[in-house]
């Protein structure tokens, strides 16, 4: 979906004595595919550019999750503020998130807004904007249904990755999942009826498919919708925009 001035790259760290030193680079030709790889000894001039290639591709993709991420903090914010009362248990939860989701409301539309100098506003790049909006539909619906490891890249095996591995965010997973899963339990009881209804609004602001089973009617299946809308609002925002 980037345009096609931005050539596309990939990037090799190496962990050199806990801290990410970028150490090759390998750009793709965009007739033939090939890969053409640079490296600090291919001199300044070639490293340099080739860096450059690197972080436009790399600040285009951060602005792609950057603003999905803020159009899923917002999407479900307000899916929670139109199907809970606002004095239940988990209504009370929202009041703090409330009022950062609306300034990143209003952040998030300046950037897509098309008559001036913003990152989507094709003065930067050649944007697609009906692309972008799905793209970040998309964005939103993964941060809903993956689990944290999954969305700071993680895979399986978290412990063979650097500490340095997305500014330690891994490390706060668990707390926030053990917070999630206690508040949980308690809001399934108190906020019963609500619950059955915030999965209509949570399609209904494209968080999930038509198709979808996602469930937050169960102490698991909030848990893992708190999870998330704690861990992406405080912990993966920073990430991106770091």
């Amino acid at each position: 979906m980037a345009p096609e001035t931005l050539l596309r790259t990939k990037g090799y760290l190496r962990d050199d004595n806990g801290k990410p030193v970028l150490v090759k680079i390998e750009v793709i030709e965009p007739s033939s595919g090939r890969r053409l790889a640079f490296s600090p000894e291919d001199g300044s001039v070639k490293w340099g550019l080739a860096k450059a290639a690197l972080f436009s591709i790399a600040f285009y993709t951060i602005e792609c999750f950057h603003t999905g991420t803020y159009r899923y903090s917002a999407s479900v914010i307000m899916a929670v503020l139109k199907s809970v009362p606002v004095l239940s248990q988990l209504g009370s939860t929202m009041a703090p998130q409330s009022i950062q989701v609306i300034f990143a409301m209003f952040e998030m539309a300046a950037e897509l807004h098309s008559n001036h100098g913003s990152v989507w506003s094709c003065s930067i790049w050649d944007a697609n904007i009906t692309g972008i909006w799905s793209n970040c539909v998309d964005i939103q619906q993964f941060l809903l249904n993956a689990t944290p490891t999954e969305i700071l890249g993680m895979g399986g095996n978290s412990s063979a990755l650097p500490a340095w591995w997305v500014g330690k965010a891994h490390a706060f997973i668990a707390p926030i999942e053990a917070f999630a899963t206690s508040m949980s339990a308690a809001v399934v009881s108190d906020s019963a009826e609500s619950l059955e209804v915030l999965p209509t609004y949570i399609y209904t602001m494209s968080l999930v498919p038509a198709e979808s089973t996602f469930n937050v009617t169960t102490a698991s299946g909030l848990a893992k919708f708190y999870t998330n809308m704690l861990f992406v609002q405080g912990i993966c925002h920073t990430s991106n925009v770091c």
